[in-house]
């Protein structure tokens, strides 16, 4: 089961997601928390490591990207569900998954969560089929050696053919002495 945290202030809405989810993904996720205000949500998503987000932009005490700004990620989904569709730019630029704007149309969230648990397996496999290399030493790894994951492949660096790192936004450009960036 998918462990999901729901951040929005207005029951209804709520009560019409964990309805979809319920009728459409009952065997997949499980709702371990709900929020309705800024602190409270950072608190949850700190303990609790959730594998999706599903959260509003306006909430009690400030808005989701208050949230997203105190909070470790890691690699997990998010999906904003909100009114306002001016937002959407921000959302993006922070790594959302999906924005869907209100009303909730069923068709869009079940596509958007279907998708969202396609990556997240995808991801798991990925992960289970890299630690039986590791663990089958098909891939051997030493103290020399940096392992990176981009979203297409992961590869063993030397430290020594790494040039420079730049930054580029949330990411990291590593600049080898073969003249490739990862």
């Amino acid at each position: 089961m998918l462990k999901t945290i729901l951040i929005e202030d207005e029951t209804y809405i709520r009560d019409e997601i964990k309805e979809l989810i319920s009728i459409h993904f009952h065997s997949e996720i499980t709702i371990v928390a709900e929020s309705d205000n800024v602190i409270e949500s950072i608190k949850f998503i700190n303990q609790i490591s959730p594998d999706i987000l599903i959260l509003d932009i306006q909430i009690k005490g400030g808005t989701s990207f208050d949230i997203l700004d105190n909070v470790d990620l890691h690699e997990c989904i998010v999906i904003f569900i909100t009114a306002y569709n001016d937002k959407a730019i921000k959302a993006i630029k922070i790594g959302a998954f999906d924005y869907i704007l209100k009303p909730i149309l069923e068709e869009e969230f079940v596509t958007s969560l279907s998708s969202a648990i396609g990556t997240i397996s995808k991801k798991k496999r990925f992960n289970s089929n890299f630690m039986s290399e590791v663990s089958t030493n098909e891939f051997k790894t030493t103290s020399d050696n940096l392992v990176l994951k981009t979203a297409d492949s992961i590869y063993l660096v030397n430290y020594d053919d790494i040039l420079f790192c730049s930054s580029e936004g949330n990411y990291t450009t590593f600049h080898l002495t073969n003249k490739k960036k990862l």
